[in-house]
């Protein structure tokens, strides 16, 4: 477990998650929700917490990640409001799929990909254009420290010497949340998707969160999971051990997407 989040959860509750006590887990549950602020929202807007300040830290975006929860800056206020949807798409890890077509189409591409590399250029590219967004410069600050401590993660797609497509996401022991994503190029965005999944599977992950179901990511599997599926599932895989690991084997293209 990373150091400074073992410096976020007490000792008893740490010593209670190495040996896999259901309970323990449980138990890291409230007390994180003690720490947030309590309950606003309702089943039908999926806003089930919501931060009333108007700054990002460390320990707060940690403590909601452990709860699976993830954040928005809500541009008109500055509030950051933690979401738990009634339904979380989930992606499949082992069963990722790809499209036969868009195989057929990134084997025609010259992408080159980088993992962990200009973790910053990515955040600011996944802003880009569209002027209101939820990636402030508060919000890029705190991810940048993430990164610095290994729980942030990005890969990028490049062409031509430039940046063209590429995402990143937050990771607590074998659970990832996806965060943003930009494209630059057709296919950039999809050939960064498929190589995090590589990622994902070789390392080990469990359970990978995109936040709201959506269309676009049906077409690679994911499904629509209910709360409390989602939270049991959260709960086995940020005490599962996992790497994200930059050398991962090519397992759903056909060809390398290595560096």
């Amino acid at each position: 477990m990373n150091q400074y989040v073992k410096y976020l959860i007490p000792h008893s509750i740490r010593k209670g998650l190495r040996k896999g006590r259901r309970a323990t887990v449980d138990g890291l549950y409230r007390f994180l929700a003690r720490r947030l602020s309590s309950h606003t929202g309702d089943d039908s807007t999926g806003l089930t917490y919501m931060l009333e300040v108007k700054h990002y830290s460390i320990d707060l975006v940690l403590q909601g990640y452990l709860m699976g929860i993830f954040p928005t800056t809500f541009y008109n206020t500055g509030y950051v409001r933690w979401h738990d949807p009634a339904e979380r798409g989930v992606s499949p890890i082992k069963e990722f799929h790809v499209p036969s077509n868009l195989k057929r189409l990134l084997r025609k591409e010259t992408f080159e990909y980088r993992v962990d590399c200009d973790f910053q250029l990515v955040m600011e590219n996944c802003v880009g254009g569209r002027g209101v967004t939820h990636i402030t410069p508060e919000y890029m600050n705190v991810y940048s420290q993430l990164f610095e401590m290994g729980l942030a993660h990005s890969v990028s797609v490049w062409k031509d010497g430039a940046m063209v497509g590429g995402r990143f996401g937050v990771t607590i022991g074998g659970y990832f949340s996806g965060e943003s994503s930009f494209q630059r190029v057709p296919n950039a965005g999809k050939a960064s998707l498929i190589r995090l999944a590589e990622i994902l599977a070789a390392g080990g992950f469990l359970l990978r969160d995109e936040g709201w179901p959506t269309e676009f990511m049906e077409q690679f599997g994911e499904r629509a999971v209910a709360r409390d599926e989602f939270h049991r599932l959260h709960k086995v895989a940020i005490t599962t051990p996992a790497r994200f690991d930059a050398n991962a084997p090519a397992i759903f293209s056909s060809k390398p997407l290595g560096d």
